[in-house]
């Protein structure tokens, strides 16, 4: 019962966070779920139910989505996801949360990319990047989001460029993980998480809808956003990766 409702928790948190801002909810969710899962099951299921998210985001912002951004993106897929995929199989557990931990405290510093323009080609690169981060960690916005904090993208473009951009980094995770498993085993058995996922998907949606149609002040709401990730990623990079190394 702890861990359904910690999970359902994290996730409309996370749904809540990115329709209202357009930021940071991916980042927030996986972190959270490495409190409660292993890391290999929290990026199998944080993958999963954020599909559904970015999903949903992207149809109901969908009119925003800037096109010229996504598509080289895209372009970054295959070769990212191939090599995260046999970095997976090669990093323990310990190692998984040392980075996912040094990539939220990376999250803090976007000043040193939000003035950026990246061209087509830069946002490959940006697409290779947020690809492997995802593949690693679960989360891809510590690589993606400093780019969108600028002032060319209205909130609206935000939401919808970002939910398209994390729907295709999740969408072949989830695959391999549900096709192939990982370290040698069957494929994950999602069935098995059945009670859990439901919960989380419900959470999920109504992040998403009430999120969409609540209006906060900024200022505020990133400060507690980062010093809430402050907090988790300094637990997840020295107490549970450093210490327990």
């Amino acid at each position: 019962m702890t861990i359904l409702l910690l999970a359902s928790c994290a996730a409309f948190a996370g749904a809540f966070l990115s329709a209202c801002i357009g930021l940071g909810g991916g980042t927030l969710f996986i972190a959270c779920l490495y409190l409660v899962f292993e890391p290999l099951e929290a990026i199998a299921l944080h993958g999963l139910i954020q599909t559904v998210n970015n999903g949903a985001r992207f149809f109901a912002f969908r009119q925003a989505a800037v096109f010229t951004v996504i598509r080289p993106f895209m372009m970054a897929l295959l070769p990212a996801v191939a090599l995260g995929w046999v970095l997976l199989g090669m990093l323990d557990n310990t190692v998984l949360r040392g980075l996912l931990g040094g990539f939220v405290l990376l999250s803090l510093t976007t000043s040193l990319f939000h003035r950026m323009i990246p061209t087509p080609v830069g946002w490959f690169g940006i697409g290779f990047g947020a690809t492997l981060s995802s593949m690693l960690v679960g989360a891809a916005d510590p690589a993606l989001a400093p780019f969108f904090l600028g002032k060319r993208f209205e909130r609206r473009q935000i939401i919808a460029t970002k939910a398209a951009c994390q729907l295709a980094t999740h969408l072949p995770k989830v695959a391999l993980f549900a096709l192939l498993g990982f370290e040698g085993q069957d494929p994950f058995p999602y069935q098995d998480y059945t009670g859990v996922l439901a919960a989380m998907l419900l959470s999920v949606l109504l992040g998403v809808m009430i999120g969409k149609k609540t209006q906060v002040n900024p200022s505020v709401f990133r400060r507690l956003y980062r010093g809430t990730l402050l907090i988790l990623g300094l637990k997840l990079l020295v107490w549970d990766a450093l210490l327990a190394g």
